[in-house]
Protein backbone atom coordinates (compact mmCIF):
# COMPACT_ATOMS: atom_id res chain seq x y z
CA UNK A 1 0.00 0.00 0.00
CA UNK A 2 1.57 3.76 -1.41
CA UNK A 3 0.87 5.89 2.00
CA UNK A 4 3.54 8.63 -0.22
CA UNK A 5 2.11 11.66 1.05
CA UNK A 6 1.24 14.04 -2.37
CA UNK A 7 1.33 18.13 -2.08
CA UNK A 8 0.81 20.63 -4.34
CA UNK A 9 4.87 22.43 -5.28
CA UNK A 10 3.83 25.08 -2.81
CA UNK A 11 2.60 23.65 0.00
CA UNK A 12 4.52 22.55 3.47
CA UNK A 13 3.81 20.24 6.07
CA UNK A 14 -0.07 20.94 7.63
CA UNK A 15 0.91 20.06 10.77
CA UNK A 16 -1.94 21.48 13.26
CA UNK A 17 -3.27 23.89 11.03
CA UNK A 18 -5.48 20.94 9.13
CA UNK A 19 -9.34 21.94 9.57
CA UNK A 20 -10.73 19.28 7.67
CA UNK A 21 -9.76 15.42 6.22
CA UNK A 22 -11.93 13.83 3.55
CA UNK A 23 -11.83 10.27 2.67
CA UNK A 24 -13.38 9.72 -0.60
CA UNK A 25 -13.94 6.94 -3.07
CA UNK A 26 -13.77 6.72 -6.60
CA UNK A 27 -17.01 5.42 -7.87
CA UNK A 28 -15.77 5.36 -11.93
CA UNK A 29 -12.45 5.91 -12.94
CA UNK A 30 -10.13 8.24 -12.50
CA UNK A 31 -8.21 9.37 -15.52
CA UNK A 32 -5.63 11.61 -14.16
CA UNK A 33 -1.69 12.63 -15.33
CA UNK A 34 1.08 13.99 -14.60
CA UNK A 35 4.58 14.17 -15.70
CA UNK A 36 4.83 10.72 -16.67
CA UNK A 37 2.36 11.11 -19.32
CA UNK A 38 -1.25 9.36 -20.15
CA UNK A 39 -0.09 6.29 -19.70
CA UNK A 40 0.81 6.72 -16.25
CA UNK A 41 -2.16 7.20 -13.64
CA UNK A 42 -0.69 9.98 -11.07
CA UNK A 43 -2.13 11.82 -8.24
CA UNK A 44 -2.68 15.75 -8.80
CA UNK A 45 -3.06 17.55 -5.76
CA UNK A 46 -3.21 20.66 -7.89
CA UNK A 47 -6.35 19.12 -10.58
CA UNK A 48 -7.91 18.50 -7.13
CA UNK A 49 -7.23 22.10 -5.98
CA UNK A 50 -8.22 23.68 -9.62
CA UNK A 51 -11.89 21.82 -9.55
CA UNK A 52 -12.05 23.07 -5.93
CA UNK A 53 -12.13 26.44 -6.83
CA UNK A 54 -13.64 26.08 -9.69
CA UNK A 55 -16.80 25.08 -7.80
CA UNK A 56 -16.34 27.35 -5.29
CA UNK A 57 -16.44 30.36 -7.92
CA UNK A 58 -19.63 28.83 -8.91
CA UNK A 59 -21.25 29.49 -5.51
CA UNK A 60 -19.29 32.97 -5.36
CA UNK A 61 -20.16 34.83 -8.60
CA UNK A 62 -23.95 33.89 -7.44
CA UNK A 63 -23.54 35.09 -3.99
CA UNK A 64 -22.96 39.28 -4.51
CA UNK A 65 -21.43 41.55 -7.89
CA UNK A 66 -18.78 40.11 -9.51
CA UNK A 67 -15.89 42.39 -7.76
CA UNK A 68 -17.05 41.12 -4.89
CA UNK A 69 -16.68 37.60 -5.66
CA UNK A 70 -13.52 37.40 -7.11
CA UNK A 71 -12.07 39.18 -3.93
CA UNK A 72 -13.94 36.61 -1.43
CA UNK A 73 -12.58 33.57 -3.98
CA UNK A 74 -8.63 35.41 -4.01
CA UNK A 75 -9.13 35.70 0.00
CA UNK A 76 -8.99 31.63 0.03
CA UNK A 77 -7.60 30.44 -3.11
CA UNK A 78 -4.95 33.61 -3.96
CA UNK A 79 -4.55 35.58 -6.58
CA UNK A 80 -1.39 37.59 -8.49
CA UNK A 81 -2.02 40.22 -5.37
CA UNK A 82 -2.02 37.52 -2.50
CA UNK A 83 -0.71 34.45 -1.69
CA UNK A 84 -3.12 31.98 -0.71
CA UNK A 85 -4.48 30.91 2.85
CA UNK A 86 -5.67 27.23 1.70
CA UNK A 87 -3.34 24.44 1.35
CA UNK A 88 -4.62 20.75 -0.42
CA UNK A 89 -2.63 17.41 0.40
CA UNK A 90 -3.70 13.86 -0.98
CA UNK A 91 -2.94 10.85 -0.02
CA UNK A 92 -3.51 7.55 -1.68
CA UNK A 93 -4.92 5.07 0.47
CA UNK A 94 -5.72 1.68 -1.63
CA UNK A 95 -5.41 2.39 -5.45
CA UNK A 96 -4.33 -0.21 -8.55
CA UNK A 97 -3.04 1.53 -11.45
CA UNK A 98 -4.45 0.21 -14.52
CA UNK A 99 -5.36 0.88 -18.28
CA UNK A 100 -8.59 2.25 -19.32
CA UNK A 101 -10.62 3.36 -22.06
CA UNK A 102 -11.63 7.11 -21.65
CA UNK A 103 -13.96 6.60 -24.55
CA UNK A 104 -15.53 2.87 -23.74
CA UNK A 105 -18.42 3.73 -26.16
CA UNK A 106 -16.33 3.16 -29.04
CA UNK A 107 -16.09 -0.19 -30.74
CA UNK A 108 -12.48 0.43 -32.40
CA UNK A 109 -9.96 -0.25 -29.93
CA UNK A 110 -7.72 2.31 -31.57
CA UNK A 111 -10.40 5.09 -31.11
CA UNK A 112 -11.21 4.13 -27.70
CA UNK A 113 -8.21 6.23 -26.06
CA UNK A 114 -6.85 3.70 -23.24
CA UNK A 115 -4.92 5.61 -20.97
CA UNK A 116 -3.13 5.14 -17.64
CA UNK A 117 -5.86 5.56 -14.87
CA UNK A 118 -6.92 4.36 -10.95
CA UNK A 119 -10.13 1.79 -11.27
CA UNK A 120 -13.34 1.86 -9.60
CA UNK A 121 -12.32 1.69 -5.44
CA UNK A 122 -9.93 3.31 -5.61
CA UNK A 123 -9.70 5.54 -1.99
CA UNK A 124 -8.04 8.59 -1.02
CA UNK A 125 -7.09 11.03 1.74
CA UNK A 126 -7.78 14.68 1.06
CA UNK A 127 -6.61 17.10 3.79
CA UNK A 128 -7.53 21.28 3.47
CA UNK A 129 -5.17 23.43 5.38
CA UNK A 130 -4.66 26.82 6.45
CA UNK A 131 -1.37 27.96 4.92
CA UNK A 132 1.63 29.19 8.02
CA UNK A 133 0.53 32.46 7.05
CA UNK A 134 -3.61 32.31 7.26
CA UNK A 135 -5.11 33.21 10.71
CA UNK A 136 -8.00 30.94 11.35
CA UNK A 137 -11.53 31.60 9.29
CA UNK A 138 -13.95 29.27 10.76
CA UNK A 139 -16.26 31.24 7.80
CA UNK A 140 -13.79 30.59 5.04
CA UNK A 141 -13.31 26.95 6.08
CA UNK A 142 -16.66 26.32 6.02
CA UNK A 143 -17.15 27.44 2.88
CA UNK A 144 -14.64 25.57 1.69
CA UNK A 145 -16.00 22.40 3.08
CA UNK A 146 -19.76 23.16 0.80
CA UNK A 147 -17.90 23.63 -2.32
CA UNK A 148 -16.28 20.31 -1.66
CA UNK A 149 -19.52 18.78 -1.07
CA UNK A 150 -20.72 20.55 -4.51
CA UNK A 151 -17.40 19.24 -5.95
CA UNK A 152 -18.21 16.09 -5.29
CA UNK A 153 -22.16 15.67 -5.86
CA UNK A 154 -22.40 17.89 -9.48
CA UNK A 155 -18.95 16.88 -10.81
CA UNK A 156 -15.82 14.87 -10.92
CA UNK A 157 -12.17 15.12 -10.93
CA UNK A 158 -9.56 14.51 -14.02
CA UNK A 159 -10.23 13.68 -17.54
CA UNK A 160 -13.55 13.11 -18.48
CA UNK A 161 -14.76 14.03 -15.42
CA UNK A 162 -17.84 16.03 -17.20
CA UNK A 163 -18.88 12.55 -19.07
CA UNK A 164 -18.63 10.27 -16.17
CA UNK A 165 -15.08 9.62 -15.35
CA UNK A 166 -13.48 10.19 -12.07
CA UNK A 167 -16.83 10.56 -10.12
CA UNK A 168 -16.04 10.79 -6.29
CA UNK A 169 -18.31 9.39 -3.54
CA UNK A 170 -17.38 10.59 0.33
CA UNK A 171 -16.81 8.29 2.40
CA UNK A 172 -15.67 9.97 6.24
CA UNK A 173 -15.38 13.70 6.77
CA UNK A 174 -12.95 14.75 9.57
CA UNK A 175 -14.34 17.00 12.08
CA UNK A 176 -18.08 15.41 11.01
CA UNK A 177 -20.53 17.70 9.20
CA UNK A 178 -23.65 18.58 8.05
CA UNK A 179 -24.22 17.67 4.33
CA UNK A 180 -26.35 14.82 3.17
CA UNK A 181 -24.99 11.45 2.28
CA UNK A 182 -25.92 10.76 -1.58
CA UNK A 183 -24.70 7.15 -1.31
CA UNK A 184 -27.46 6.25 0.79
CA UNK A 185 -30.09 7.55 -1.50
CA UNK A 186 -32.36 4.42 -2.53
CA UNK A 187 -34.36 6.69 -5.76
CA UNK A 188 -33.94 9.81 -7.97
CA UNK A 189 -36.55 11.68 -5.51
CA UNK A 190 -34.59 11.05 -2.52
CA UNK A 191 -31.43 12.19 -4.05
CA UNK A 192 -33.02 15.18 -5.83
CA UNK A 193 -34.03 16.41 -2.26
CA UNK A 194 -30.38 15.65 -0.97
CA UNK A 195 -29.02 17.57 -3.48
CA UNK A 196 -31.15 21.13 -3.11
CA UNK A 197 -30.87 20.41 0.56
CA UNK A 198 -26.97 20.13 0.28
CA UNK A 199 -26.49 22.92 -2.54
CA UNK A 200 -28.75 25.64 -0.23
CA UNK A 201 -26.54 24.74 3.04
CA UNK A 202 -23.46 25.73 0.71
CA UNK A 203 -24.90 28.38 -1.02
CA UNK A 204 -25.40 30.02 2.29
CA UNK A 205 -21.79 29.02 3.88
CA UNK A 206 -20.17 30.46 1.17
CA UNK A 207 -22.90 33.79 1.12
CA UNK A 208 -21.15 34.54 4.72
CA UNK A 209 -18.41 35.84 3.57
CA UNK A 210 -20.05 38.15 1.72
CA UNK A 211 -20.37 40.95 4.61
CA UNK A 212 -22.32 44.27 3.90
CA UNK A 213 -23.59 42.98 0.70
CA UNK A 214 -27.07 43.41 0.47
CA UNK A 215 -28.71 40.45 -1.78
CA UNK A 216 -32.22 39.96 -2.87
CA UNK A 217 -33.77 37.04 -1.44
CA UNK A 218 -33.68 35.40 -4.47
CA UNK A 219 -30.18 35.58 -5.01
CA UNK A 220 -29.33 31.73 -5.48
CA UNK A 221 -26.28 30.09 -6.60
CA UNK A 222 -26.65 29.12 -10.23
CA UNK A 223 -27.03 25.31 -9.81
CA UNK A 224 -30.29 26.13 -8.04
CA UNK A 225 -31.31 29.25 -10.41
CA UNK A 226 -35.34 29.81 -12.03
CA UNK A 227 -33.58 30.21 -15.31
CA UNK A 228 -33.32 27.24 -17.64
CA UNK A 229 -30.95 28.95 -19.89
CA UNK A 230 -28.04 29.26 -16.83
CA UNK A 231 -28.58 26.42 -15.23
CA UNK A 232 -30.75 23.22 -14.77
CA UNK A 233 -30.09 20.09 -12.20
CA UNK A 234 -31.88 16.46 -13.62
CA UNK A 235 -31.32 13.05 -11.67
CA UNK A 236 -32.70 9.56 -12.84
CA UNK A 237 -32.05 6.26 -12.27
CA UNK A 238 -29.29 4.52 -14.80
CA UNK A 239 -29.58 1.35 -14.20
CA UNK A 240 -27.32 -1.52 -13.51
CA UNK A 241 -23.75 -2.39 -14.83
CA UNK A 242 -20.21 -2.25 -14.61
CA UNK A 243 -18.86 1.64 -14.44
CA UNK A 244 -17.33 1.00 -17.76
CA UNK A 245 -20.50 0.04 -19.07
CA UNK A 246 -22.27 2.53 -17.50
CA UNK A 247 -20.29 5.86 -18.94
CA UNK A 248 -19.76 4.03 -22.65
CA UNK A 249 -24.22 3.72 -22.03
CA UNK A 250 -24.12 7.54 -21.35
CA UNK A 251 -21.88 7.94 -24.29
CA UNK A 252 -24.10 6.47 -26.72
CA UNK A 253 -27.13 8.13 -25.68
CA UNK A 254 -25.45 11.68 -26.21
CA UNK A 255 -24.85 10.49 -29.58
CA UNK A 256 -28.24 11.08 -30.51
CA UNK A 257 -28.13 14.70 -29.67
CA UNK A 258 -24.80 15.13 -30.70
CA UNK A 259 -23.81 18.80 -31.32
CA UNK A 260 -19.38 18.60 -30.55
CA UNK A 261 -19.78 17.89 -27.23
CA UNK A 262 -22.38 20.91 -26.42
CA UNK A 263 -19.54 22.85 -26.45
CA UNK A 264 -20.03 26.55 -26.18
CA UNK A 265 -20.24 28.34 -29.09
CA UNK A 266 -18.38 31.44 -29.98
CA UNK A 267 -19.66 34.84 -31.09
CA UNK A 268 -17.32 36.25 -34.44
CA UNK A 269 -18.91 39.32 -36.72
CA UNK A 270 -22.44 39.08 -35.01
CA UNK A 271 -22.65 35.37 -36.05
CA UNK A 272 -22.93 32.40 -33.61
CA UNK A 273 -19.85 29.49 -34.74
CA UNK A 274 -19.03 26.44 -33.22
CA UNK A 275 -16.34 25.21 -31.38
CA UNK A 276 -16.05 22.20 -33.89
CA UNK A 277 -14.36 24.54 -36.16
CA UNK A 278 -10.84 23.61 -35.57
CA UNK A 279 -9.74 27.63 -36.79
CA UNK A 280 -11.35 29.14 -33.07
CA UNK A 281 -10.95 28.46 -29.49
CA UNK A 282 -12.60 25.14 -27.98
CA UNK A 283 -15.04 25.86 -24.75
CA UNK A 284 -15.54 23.26 -22.53
CA UNK A 285 -19.00 22.10 -22.47
CA UNK A 286 -21.47 23.14 -20.01
CA UNK A 287 -23.06 20.02 -18.95
CA UNK A 288 -21.24 18.03 -16.27
CA UNK A 289 -22.67 14.24 -16.37
CA UNK A 290 -21.65 13.11 -12.73
CA UNK A 291 -22.57 9.11 -11.95
CA UNK A 292 -23.68 8.16 -8.60
CA UNK A 293 -23.74 4.69 -6.99
CA UNK A 294 -26.48 4.26 -5.43
CA UNK A 295 -27.66 1.14 -2.73
CA UNK A 296 -29.34 -1.19 -5.60
CA UNK A 297 -28.09 0.76 -8.61
CA UNK A 298 -27.12 3.89 -10.40
CA UNK A 299 -28.31 7.19 -10.68
CA UNK A 300 -27.01 10.05 -13.16
CA UNK A 301 -27.12 13.42 -12.15
CA UNK A 302 -26.89 16.54 -14.95
CA UNK A 303 -26.03 19.61 -14.19
CA UNK A 304 -26.07 22.60 -17.08
CA UNK A 305 -24.30 25.75 -15.99
CA UNK A 306 -24.61 27.90 -19.04
CA UNK A 307 -22.52 31.56 -18.46
CA UNK A 308 -24.25 33.04 -21.58
CA UNK A 309 -27.93 33.30 -21.08
CA UNK A 310 -28.51 34.01 -24.84
CA UNK A 311 -26.48 30.86 -26.17
CA UNK A 312 -28.14 30.07 -29.58
CA UNK A 313 -31.01 28.09 -29.35
CA UNK A 314 -29.89 25.35 -30.85
CA UNK A 315 -27.44 24.27 -28.76
CA UNK A 316 -29.61 24.95 -25.60
CA UNK A 317 -32.40 23.13 -27.07
CA UNK A 318 -30.39 19.94 -27.58
CA UNK A 319 -28.62 20.03 -24.18
CA UNK A 320 -32.60 19.87 -22.64
CA UNK A 321 -33.49 17.58 -25.02
CA UNK A 322 -31.13 15.44 -23.90
CA UNK A 323 -31.99 15.72 -20.29
CA UNK A 324 -35.51 15.41 -21.15
CA UNK A 325 -35.27 11.88 -22.65
CA UNK A 326 -34.79 10.55 -19.51
CA UNK A 327 -36.68 8.05 -18.20
CA UNK A 328 -37.70 8.75 -14.39
CA UNK A 329 -36.23 12.06 -14.31
CA UNK A 330 -36.36 14.34 -11.11
CA UNK A 331 -35.81 18.13 -11.15
CA UNK A 332 -33.91 19.15 -8.40
CA UNK A 333 -35.67 22.90 -7.54
CA UNK A 334 -35.10 25.95 -6.20
CA UNK A 335 -37.13 25.70 -3.45
CA UNK A 336 -36.14 22.44 -1.53
CA UNK A 337 -38.94 20.41 -2.66
CA UNK A 338 -39.31 17.45 -5.41
CA UNK A 339 -41.00 18.22 -8.71
CA UNK A 340 -41.02 14.68 -10.29
CA UNK A 341 -41.58 14.08 -13.44
CA UNK A 342 -41.80 10.58 -14.35
CA UNK A 343 -41.52 9.67 -18.15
Amino acid sequence: MDTQLTTSPTSYPALDRCFASLVVVAETALFMHGARGIQSADQRPTAVRGALRYWFRALAMAKGPKREAMLVESSVFGSRDRSSHLLLQMRKLEAMAAQGPQLPHKEDEKHRQVAGCYQAGARFEIKLSRSLTARADPRAESAVLGAAWVMFALGGLGARSRRGAGSFRLEGVTPSWEYPLLSECEDASTMASCLSRGLRQASDRVGELFPGVALPLDHQIPALSSDPLRTRIVVAPFGEGEEETQRAKLMIMLREFKNPAFGLPLMQEGKWVHAADRKIQHFSSPLWARLHRGKDQWFIVLTLMLPVPDAPGSDVERIHAFMNSLNGRVEVPSNGGVDAEIK
